[in-house]
């Protein structure tokens, strides 16, 4: 996780870079760092990723626990809809596995 944790630092960086500063997309860094190093530790024999789910499922189970109790960034959109709504944000959702409502 601290690698991970690291290479999303240096993305979010370059983004801030790019957007002079504004936050374009913090959330798709994080969810979508996660769920590629899930399809290559799938890949690499260390769980099934057969489809999105199963990568929620690898998240969840390899990184759910340093995922819930890392940093929060006190001036991030989440930490304040968490602040203002309880609600767990882009945070709470990877640490869940991604949970998806299929009808």
């Amino acid at each position: 996780m601290d690698d991970l944790r690291a290479i999303g630092l240096r993305a979010e960086a370059a983004m801030l870079v790019a957007t002079g500063g504004v936050n374009t997309h913090r959330g798709a860094i994080f969810g979508l760092g996660l769920l590629s190093a899930a399809a290559g530790y799938g890949l690499a024999g260390g769980g099934h990723a057969r489809s999105a789910l199963h990568l929620g499922k690898i998240v969840a189970g390899r990184w759910g626990d340093r995922i819930r109790r890392g940093p929060i960034p006190i001036f991030s959109h989440g930490a304040a809809a968490l602040r203002r709504y309880g609600a767990g944000g882009a945070r709470a959702e990877a640490a869940a596995g991604f949970r998806v409502s299929m009808r």
